[in-house]
């Protein structure tokens, strides 16, 4: 691999992250934060220009209170841009569904979010469950991001997740989980087949994982993100700025990615 330099300040290449969270959550690690005032500091520490965020309430309790609280949270906040959090546990019915995509595009919010841990769901994205959902977010082509909470996605769920992408090819969809070390075979498997995936940063903690993908299969399919506040942001954004990849691959993975999926959605 080649081992490219910056090419210049950190503000260069607008990192976007695509996931931060505000809010309290259970088991908070030490030096944890949970304030919008907070978040700021931290991402004018590492470099980070703009955030997609959630409410911690949102993502581990209740997605319709949750989401009231991120837009009230960051509201006047340029930085922020909202993070719509979907319940992954039931499968919800076609009005209210339809309801929801409504408010969130009348929010302003360009990405969704869904989170599947032991107790929402045991089987991750399934395009039967998540069927109304998932065939909404398509026809608007609004970007999802699945969170799995366990370092290894169990064989059920990584079927299911390939039933999804090839049900619905036109929906970008964003995979983060905390760590893709000992995934890579099944991951790049996917990205061969799957052009609608996407891979989100912060777990990608293999030697030369930025490298590999983006010679692979395009730096396009990178989407940066920092994972705020479980992860050190600063750790995140060195990751990409010192990559062996070109100059012009850095600016893609650390934000302008994202924001051309934003900027694809179907209003």
């Amino acid at each position: 691999m080649s081992q490219e330099k910056v090419g210049g300040p950190v503000e260069t290449y607008e990192f976007l992250d695509s996931w931060a969270q505000i809010g309290h959550f259970a088991n908070p690690h030490p030096g944890a934060f949970f304030s919008v005032e907070e978040m700021l500091e931290e991402m004018r520490h590492s470099g980070v220009a703009e955030a997609a965020v959630h409410h911690a309430f949102a993502l581990h309790f209740d997605p319709d209170e949750g989401n009231l609280r991120t837009l009230d949270a960051i509201k006047g906040r340029r930085e922020f841009l909202p993070v719509w959090v979907f319940a992954p546990h039931f499968g919800q019915p076609p009005d209210n569904v339809g309801k929801q995509i409504e408010q969130m595009l009348r929010s302003g919010s360009r990405i969704a979010r869904m989170r599947f841990s032991e107790e929402f769901s045991a089987r991750g994205l399934d395009p039967v469950l998540h069927y109304n959902i998932l065939s909404a977010l398509e026809v608007h082509s609004i970007p999802l991001s699945l969170d799995y909470d366990n370092p290894g996605i169990p064989p059920g769920e990584w079927e299911a997740l390939d039933a999804a992408l090839e049900r619905f090819h036109s929906l970008p969809v964003i995979l983060s989980a905390p760590r893709f070390q000992e995934e890579n075979a099944r991951m790049f498997g996917r990205l061969a087949r799957f052009p609608n995936l996407f891979i989100e940063t912060s777990g990608l903690e293999s030697f030369e994982g930025v490298e590999l993908i983006t010679q692979r299969f395009g730096s396009r399919r990178l989407i940066f993100g920092a994972r705020s506040p479980y992860f050190n942001a600063a750790v995140a954004v060195f990751r990409i700025l010192f990559a062996g990849v070109r100059d012009e691959d850095k600016k893609a993975i650390a934000g302008d990615n994202l924001r051309s999926l934003m900027q694809s959605v179907r209003i």
